[in-house]
């Protein structure tokens, strides 16, 4: 693990052989010594042992989940999100003016079409070959750092997560922000947000009067009681950042293209809200002729998973 450089290496205890000196004390020194993260479980009552054997180095923490959560980088979501996808094939991949479809064996994915001239965007290299990638392989491209590509990639995943059985409730996710008495945040467009909370501070990318620019969100969000995120954040590689800003604050992901999946309330989404496709040849449809995401709802509906 040293060698290799590993991200973290994990101690299981430190047992009666390294309080001695023995069994694993060497290693344990050596990594440290490299640079290397190291966790040790030591046991309440050879805290005293554990501090002479590091000469006070590293930091004693609670065991506790919310400290992990906290030290985990939040940029690990997106290979978070690809590790568990199979690689199965897709069944078919449509791309609109304004969305992206791809459908695997159980679910159906969408994700929001980068305007044309946005900055980095460029053709697909391999389009001709995306029907015949696993959904793994396509779910890999949110990695690029093409926004084409990563928009193709979120929406793999999320025809992993949003599939076609998923049970949640079935509301809007900005429904459940509840009637917030302080400032809440919102990161992108939604329709009448400023009529569900009174004390709504708008980001938008090209922000018009009363609406705060993008480079303004990590100040507002630390000063903010909830945050409201699009789920274009994952696609613009924006969402990390975000999150780091925002980690005392309920927040909720919330559009077509926000992933379902669990694992995500650990870095800090309290609430998950997105849609599941139950009408995929009517969707494919409006896809094609370029329809809006009010075009697309009809032929979906709600779900939300809240933390």
């Amino acid at each position: 693990a040293i060698e290799n450089k590993a991200d973290l290496i994990i101690v299981e205890k430190f047992g009666e052989r390294e309080q001695l000196g023995d069994g694993l004390s060497d290693d344990i020194m050596n990594a440290m010594a490299e640079g290397i993260p190291v966790l040790v479980a030591v046991p309440a009552g050879v805290v005293d042992k554990w501090t002479e054997f590091t000469g006070g180095l590293g930091d004693l923490l609670p065991s506790r989940i919310e400290n992990l959560n906290q030290w985990w980088a939040k940029d690990n979501l997106y290979e978070e999100l690809i590790r568990p996808i199979p690689d199965v094939p897709i069944k078919r991949v449509v791309v609109g003016i304004n969305w992206i479809l791809i459908e695997g064996p159980d679910g159906c994915g969408l994700s929001h079409t980068p305007a044309k001239g946005t900055g980095g965007c460029r053709a697909v290299r391999q389009a001709s070959k995306l029907a015949t990638m696993s959904l793994k392989e396509l779910a890999q491209l949110v990695h690029s750092w093409n926004p084409f590509e990563t928009a193709l990639g979120m929406a793999a995943i999320n025809a992993f997560y949003n599939r076609y059985d998923l049970d949640g409730e079935q509301v809007n996710g900005l429904d459940l922000i509840g009637k917030a008495e302080g400032p809440v945040t919102v990161v992108g467009a939604f329709k009448n947000v400023e009529r569900k909370f009174k004390n709504a501070r708008i980001v938008e990318l090209n922000p018009t009067e009363n609406q705060y620019p993008q480079f303004a969100a990590a100040t507002l969000l630390l000063s903010s009681e909830a945050a409201v995120i699009t789920a274009s954040s994952l696609v613009n590689k924006s969402l990390p950042a975000l999150l780091r800003s925002c980690e005392q604050n309920k927040a909720a992901l919330v559009g077509p293209g926000t992933p379902l999946a669990p694992a995500l309330h650990a870095y800090g989404i309290d609430i998950l809200s997105g849609l599941i496709v139950d009408d995929i040849d009517a969707v494919t449809t409006v896809i094609g002729s370029g329809g809006s995401v009010q075009d697309i709802k009809p032929h979906c509906r709600y779900l939300t998973l809240e933390n």
